[in-house]
C-alpha cells in the first residue's frame, strides 16, 4: 500500500483519497489476512467471506 501511495507522489487530499480505494479494490481477502500476519496480528480471529 506504502509503494502505491508513494509511486504516485499525490500532491491533493482527493486525490490521495481516490488511489486509496483503488489500491484497496486490488487487494484480495488473502492479501489483507498476509498484511495483518506479517505486522504480528493473530490471523485465526479473522472472519472469513
Amino acid at each position: 500500500m506504502k509503494a502505491l501511495l508513494r509511486t504516485a507522489a499525490l500532491r491533493t487530499v482527493p486525490d490521495l483519497w481516490h488511489t486509496i480505494r483503488q489500491a484497496f479494490a486490488r487487494f484480495t481477502a488473502n492479501e489483507c489476512r498476509n498484511c495483518i500476519a506479517a505486522a504480528g496480528y493473530d490471523t485465526d480471529l479473522a472472519v472469513a467471506t
